[in-house]
C-alpha cells in the first residue's frame, strides 16, 4: 500500500528493503516495481575465498537464485572484508586470498542479470589480510567492465605496487592461490572457525616465508 501511494506522488523514488538474516528468504508477496530488495549474502554462511558456485556455498547460491528468479528488483550485498584478520576474531592474520572467488563471482553476477552490487570492504587500522587492496582493485574493475581480463588486472596491480619485488610477490600470490585450490575448505564450519586447510599443508609457511623474505630484500631502501 505504501509503495502504491509513493508511486502516485513520487514516481521517481524507490523504497529499499534489506533481506538480511531473518528476512533473507523471499516471501509469498511479490515486491512492487518501486521496491528494491537488498539481499545480503551473510558472511558466516558463505565462504568468501570460494566462488558462490562452489559446492560448499550451494545453500547461499540457491538463496541468491531464489531472489533473482522472484522477479524482484534486486541489489546484491556482498562482503569482502578482512573479518578473519581483526583482533577480536579468531584467526588473526591468516594467509588467504579471495581473488579467484572474485573473478568467478563477478561473472556469475552478469549471468544472473544482477544490475546492482554493493561490496562491504571495511578494515580497522592495520590491514593484515593478504592482498586486500589487490582484491578491492580487481573487484571494482570487473564490476565496472566484466569483459576485462582479470589476470591482466592482477598483473597491473602487482607490477605497479611491488615494483622491483614484483616477481617474488607475484610468485607468492600464485603460490597462495594454488595452495588454496589444492587444499580447499570443505565445510562452512571450517570457514566460521577459521580452519584453512592450505595452512596445514607441509611446508606452506616455509615456502611463503621464502617468497616474502626475497621480496623484502629486493625492496630494501625503496
Amino acid at each position: 500500500e505504501l509503495a502504491a501511494v509513493l508511486a502516485r506522488h513520487r514516481p521517481d523514488a524507490v523504497i529499499r528493503i534489506e533481506a538480511y538474516e531473518c528476512t533473507e528468504h523471499p516471501g509469498r508477496v511479490k515486491p512492487a516495481p518501486n521496491v528494491q530488495i537488498g539481499y545480503a549474502d551473510y558472511y558466516d554462511k558463505s565462504v568468501d575465498i570460494l566462488p558462490l558456485e562452489d559446492p560448499v556455498n550451494c545453500k547461499q547460491l540457491a538463496l541468491l537464485r531464489e531472489w533473482t528468479d522472484s522477479g524482484a528488483s534486486l541489489s546484491f550485498w556482498k562482503y569482502l572484508i578482512p573479518h578473519y584478520s581483526q583482533p577480536q576474531m579468531k584467526g588473526l592474520g591468516q594467509p588467504g586470498t579471495s581473488i579467484d572467488a572474485i573473478i568467478a563471482d563477478t561473472d556469475l553476477y552478469r549471468r544472473l542479470g544482477i544490475q546492482n552490487v554493493f561490496i562491504e570492504a571495511e578494515h580497522r587500522g592495520y590491514l593484515q589480510r593478504s592482498f586486500a587492496f589487490l582484491q578491492y582493485f580487481v573487484e571494482a574493475q570487473l564490476l565496472f567492465d566484466r569483459d576485462q581480463d582479470p589476470e591482466r588486472l592482477v598483473d597491473i596491480y602487482m607490477k605497479n605496487v611491488y615494483g622491483t619485488a614484483y616477481p617474488e610477490m607475484n610468485g607468492y600470490l600464485q603460490y597462495l592461490r594454488r595452495m588454496q585450490k589444492d587444499h580447499p575448505i570443505t565445510r562452512v564450519s571450517d570457514w566460521m572457525y577459521r580452519r584453512f586447510a592450505h595452512l596445514d599443508a607441509p611446508g606452506f609457511y616455509e615456502k611463503a616465508f621464502e617468497f616474502l623474505s626475497a621480496a623484502a630484500k629486493k625492496a630494501e631502501g625503496d
